[in-house]
């Protein structure tokens, strides 16, 4: 962590330095997958995570982005593969993590004034809440009640910013994991190198985007394809995929020779 930028709480212990962060893509595709089966068992477990571990990067960013983008609409695949951004595994006390949001009933409490993000709060909050509700649930949160049912991926994924650690997801896990008396959890942590990284970041925009915009250009005027073009360019310029993505999709795979004129001539007039 000596090159990150740091924050104003730290580790209590740096498991591995340097974790690829295609290594932490896979272990949220992990958990993912796992969690799509009713009453998944630990053998089960096993065989997401062989059958994950055994993809090609490409085919684990193109999973990651329809996980992330398309089933579950979060920002685990723009977070995942930021450009300059250096992963840890690192254990931390749960009193310094700021929880991010869950559901829409969990996040009336977290964003509140009285909690603020704060974990141990929060889970002081749920305490209270258990011991008080005669079992009507007038805020909806009996769903959190500890289930005592084995935790299998218990590694949370965490990133800087703000001057703080915050979670990126396993905020679930993490409940559970409070309420039963937890004090410590191991992570995967991303960390901006510098401060330039962490306010302007280079990441994936994923090769859907590329290919919804070769069907916008088409069906656009004159007006709309020089806008679709502008964010084109855009994009290439922001992101990590963008120039591949454009080349592929635009030029070498594109049948329509509108397009694929269209395409070369962004890629030439883009640096």
């Amino acid at each position: 962590m000596d090159d990150s930028v740091q924050t104003g709480v730290k580790p209590t212990k740096i498991v591995k330095k340097d974790i690829p962060s295609t290594d932490v893509a896979k272990y949220y595709l992990e958990i993912e997958f796992f969690k799509l089966f009713k009453n998944p068992s630990e053998e089960m477990a096993t065989v997401i995570v062989n059958t994950i571990q055994a993809l090609s990067d490409s085919k684990i960013w193109a999973l990651l982005e329809a996980m992330s983008f398309t089933y579950h609409i979060n920002g685990v695949f723009y977070k995942i593969s930021k450009k300059n951004y250096t992963w840890n595994e690192e254990v931390w006390n749960v009193k310094d993590l700021i929880l991010t949001g869950m559901d829409s009933k969990a996040n009336k409490v977290i964003f509140s004034e009285e909690v603020n993000g704060d974990a141990i709060k929060f889970k002081e909050y749920l305490i209270n809440y258990f011991n008080s509700t005669d079992g009507s649930d007038p805020e909806g949160l009996l769903s959190y009640r500890p289930t005592n049912k084995t935790i299998v991926f218990t590694k949370l994924i965490m990133t800087e910013g703000g001057n703080n650690i915050k979670m990126l997801d396993g905020s679930h896990r993490l409940t559970e994991m409070l309420l039963s008396g937890v004090e410590e959890v191991t992570a995967y942590v991303g960390h901006p190198i510098d401060e330039q990284a962490e306010k302007y970041p280079k990441t994936r925009m994923g090769n859907s985007t590329f290919i919804m915009l070769t069907i916008m250009y088409k069906k656009g005027d004159s007006k709309e394809r020089e806008a679709v073009l502008t964010l084109v360019k855009q994009l290439i310029r922001n992101s990590i995929d963008g120039r591949d993505a454009v080349q592929k999709f635009w030029v070498d795979n594109q049948r329509d020779e509108e397009i694929k004129k269209a395409g070369i001539a962004v890629l030439e007039g883009v640096e």
